[in-house]
């Protein structure tokens, strides 16, 4: 799970990076450059829409990928405590007990043992 952890953390690292590195003229999303081109064509068209509510989605998404990363993690920690708990006192409820009788004049025969479960 932490290396899950790990490359969550460096894509959403890296895209923030990228994010705020390329907010200039050179970045398709830019609001400068989808301003000067779409400045006399149809904004209707989709093109506009889509490249104008990029980072909203990209920032919805990251999130998303956050939130849902941390809840799994935040679960599978629950249940490997209680379940861990779980396990460990339904071991000593049930203890199990082994005997073996070893004789050493006698080597052919396999030593006896004897399980005592309590259910």
């Amino acid at each position: 799970m932490t290396v899950i952890y790990v490359i969550v953390a460096l894509v959403t690292g890296f895209s923030l990076f990228d994010y705020y590195v390329n907010r200039n003229w050179e970045a398709i999303t830019s609001v400068s450059r989808n301003e000067a081109v779409f400045a006399h064509r149809n904004r209707a068209y989709g093109a506009y829409a889509l490249r104008s509510g990029y980072n909203k989605r990209m920032t919805l998404i990251l999130g998303g990928l956050g939130g849902t990363s941390s809840v799994g993690g935040a679960i599978v920690k629950f249940f490997s405590l209680t379940l861990g708990f779980l396990i460990s006192s339904l071991g000593r409820f049930l203890m199990i007990k082994v005997t073996a009788n070893i004789s050493a004049a006698n080597p052919t025969n396999p030593p006896k043992m004897r399980v005592i479960r309590l259910l």
